[in-house]
């Protein structure tokens, strides 16, 4: 089967720079040591958020640059990277935070915030788009405004 592409998949203004949610329910089709990325950038690999499964590990990371400079890393092994997982990224102009199957599992203060109108591509690889595409299952991915702790709660409970 030929790989599932999406292009004009929605208006690049709704996506808001300084504050939103970047959201995706996600399997790995195995975890044989590939890693994956799925990446909101400016298109280039200085202003990004990325959910990166990590090859040689369980380690998911989940990652901000700002200005080509890395502002959070935070990890966790608590996914089964196999099995669907709905997970949603955080950001604004004082944190970053991490829910994942209902759970808020990581947060970092991050003061670093992008400029008006910088990420302006959604896609299934680095932020630069020439590695580490995401090879998997994917029912949705999608940029969302930013949402409280109970809406992030609900949106990703299985």
């Amino acid at each position: 089967r030929n790989q599932d592409l999406c292009t004009n998949g929605g208006d690049v203004s709704l996506i808001n720079s300084t504050e939103g949610t970047l959201y995706a329910e996600i399997a790995a089709l195995s975890d044989e040591g590939t890693t994956r990325h799925i990446s909101i950038s400016d298109g280039a690999s200085s202003n990004s958020i990325n959910i990166y499964y990590f090859a040689s590990s369980s380690y998911i990371f989940f990652q901000k640059f700002v200005n080509g400079v890395r502002t959070t890393n935070v990890n966790t092994t608590s996914i089964t990277k196999t099995d669907f997982n709905k997970i949603a990224v955080r950001y604004n102009s004082t944190e970053f935070s991490v829910f994942a199957n209902g759970v808020n599992i990581l947060n970092n203060a991050d003061t670093n915030v992008f400029a008006p109108n910088t990420l302006n591509t959604l896609q299934f690889t680095s932020a630069n788009g020439t590695s580490s595409p995401f090879f998997g299952k994917t029912k949705c991915l999608a940029v969302f405004p930013y949402l409280s702790d109970q809406e992030l709660t609900e949106l990703t409970t299985i």
